[in-house]
């Protein structure tokens, strides 16, 4: 499904996820495989602002889309801590604060890479997924052909919060998994 350029919702809708996607996402039936082919060759042209316009059975855009897709993966890719030369470290005030004002769970220790020969003294060696993955319901389907604000996507999506991707990626911080830095940079903390 490609999207209608004359509607002012889909296009900045299609042009965001293509801008922060960070895998390939399939939407669709089994049947409609020439359609997402189309997609994903359209795919870098929709981000440098084209547009290519099919509509499904008349249907408007963002209806298509709310009926065609499953769900949602957000998913980042972490370094592993090298387990070779992991130290922990006690969190600063600065780290207690900044995590206490977003309302997230404050770890006693954070791990602090110190490098070695087997990391080639990077401190960390490897390299992991974390990832959130949404099934859509049909309350969330319904926001979004009411073309509701993010507030309630999140408020719909988020009934636990345990599920999201910063909670997560906190949480592998306290096993000694990965580095606050590297949470930081990679999946971001707001």
């Amino acid at each position: 499904m490609v999207l209608n350029s004359t509607d002012p919702w889909s296009p900045a809708a299609t042009q965001s996820l293509v801008r922060h996607a960070q895998a390939r996402l399939g939407l669709g039936r089994p049947g409609q495989t020439q359609q997402l082919s189309a997609v994903a060759r359209a795919a870098p042209a929709k981000a440098a602002g084209a547009s290519a316009v099919s509509r499904s059975h008349g249907q408007s855009p963002v209806v298509a889309l709310a009926s065609a897709l499953n769900g949602v993966v957000v998913q980042r890719l972490l370094r592993q801590v090298c387990r070779h030369c992991l130290a922990w470290r006690e969190p600063s005030a600065e780290e207690a604060v900044r995590l206490q004002a977003l309302g997230l769970p404050m770890p006693e220790r954070f791990p602090a890479p110190a490098g070695c020969l087997h990391c080639r003294q990077t401190g960390y060696r490897g390299r992991f997924v974390v990832a959130e993955v949404h099934v859509l319901s049909d309350a969330v389907r319904d926001l979004m052909v009411a073309k509701a604000s993010m507030t309630e996507f999140k408020r719909a999506v988020y009934q636990d919060e345990s599920e999201r991707l910063l909670v997560q990626a906190l949480d592998l911080v306290r096993r000694g998994r990965t580095t606050l830095e590297e949470v930081t940079r990679v999946v971001g903390l707001a």
